[in-house]
């Protein structure tokens, strides 16, 4: 076992005690994939829910599941792990899993992190999801170089993609210009985004279309590997880039460069949303704010949680972050991690055009708008 394994399951443990419980039931993708150093439950691509529960008690560790789960979780997922399988036939369905669930829980009180058919026999199953999932936050050093590996081949393939973009292809062909790539690496496409000229003016969260490109194109990703969504946005324009197009990106990376440079540990998100406030409004776009979120805590999911008024959360060290300001018709993205000596950006990649900018003293490189 990893020394990050056995750290995940003392904190896990320690949970336990702290929150008497006799048990921690995990059964989202995230959690799964977080307490085994990155393994997977998970057979939809879009499911937030896993197709097994491991269950973590004070002295032993099990995998609750079917027949049909089992047979490749076991080998495939777990082994070398430690975990104990307790195996229900397929067509017994909830009733096979409550079952088991109720024999590890032995009578007590026992956490879940989503619904599950758990209570009775003097189990009383107990919504603990929010205060598990704050043990993702703050990375561990073998969690960071799995995140940068994942980051650097993801950038590399956006490289890619957007450099084969070319005017008269569809909005689904450019996602498949990354998607393509992506699976050769072992890279999930959580979700990709594609917007073409028009479209990139009026829509914060355009899925792609059978629209064909013209001048500007911009492509999002949330990509999956090893437990970790990685996020990135990149636009290429055909042509000399407007003027206007020009002033409007190097805003959101004034913005943007505003934003990492303030997310360091300790800093609440009142602070954040204060210095991202009033950064649009410095930039000459103070009304843009309101178009569009503008991201918050990545790492085992898309966001943990967004920026915004009324959300009560302080920067953790060596926590991730994905924020995305945007200003119509253009957009930034950059996944990194809130380090003790600064942010350590994940998604640069070699080649690419940057811009500039500085923000709290310091020089930050973010990307520019491709000329195609």
């Amino acid at each position: 076992m990893t020394n990050e394994i056995s750290t995940k399951e003392k904190q896990v443990r320690d949970f336990l005690a702290l929150h008497g419980l006799n048990a921690m039931f995990l059964t989202l993708r995230s959690n799964f994939s977080w307490i085994t150093g990155g393994r997977t439950n998970h057979i939809e691509i879009g499911a937030r829910e896993g197709n097994g529960t491991l269950a973590i008690t004070r002295n032993g560790k099990y995998l609750v599941t079917n027949n049909i789960e089992a047979a490749r979780l076991m080998p495939e997922e777990l082994a070398g792990l430690g975990y104990e399988p307790m195996i229900t036939p397929w067509h017994e369905g909830a009733d096979g899993i409550a079952r088991s669930l109720r024999k590890i829980a032995k009578g007590g009180k026992c956490g879940t992190d989503s619904p599950l058919p758990c209570d009775g026999d003097g189990c009383v199953c107990v919504p603990m999801g929010a205060e598990f999932a704050r043990m993702h936050f703050s990375l561990l050093p073998e969690e960071i170089a799995r995140f940068q590996a994942a980051a650097r081949d993801t950038a590399a393939c956006m490289d890619q993609a957007m450099r084969a973009i070319r005017p008269g292809m569809t909005e689904w062909e450019v996602a498949g210009l990354l998607s393509a790539p992506q699976l050769d690496l072992g890279i999930m496409p959580n979700l990709i985004l594609v917007a073409s000229d028009e479209r990139l003016q009026n829509f914060r969260h355009p899925v792609p279309t059978s629209k064909k490109v013209e001048k500007t194109c911009m492509l999002v990703t949330c990509a999956l590997r090893n437990g970790f969504v990685v996020n990135s946005t990149r636009i290429v324009h055909f042509g000399p880039i407007p003027a206007d197009l020009k002033r409007k990106h190097r805003a959101v990376c004034q913005i943007h460069a505003e934003l990492i440079d303030a997310t360091r540990p300790g800093v609440t998100t009142a602070e954040l949303w204060k210095v991202v406030s009033g950064a649009y409004a410095a930039a000459g776009f103070p009304d843009e704010i309101g178009l569009h979120h503008q991201g918050g805590a990545a790492g085992y999911q898309g966001r943990d949680w967004f920026l915004m008024p009324g959300v009560d959360e302080v920067v953790q060290l060596n926590q991730a972050f994905a924020w995305n300001p945007s200003i119509t018709g253009t957009k930034g993205e950059e996944t990194f991690v809130a380090t003790e000596s600064g942010p350590l950006i994940l998604t640069e990649q070699a080649g690419w055009p940057m811009v500039e900018v500085t923000a709290g003293g310091r020089a930050y490189k973010l990307a520019d708008i491709l000329e195609g």
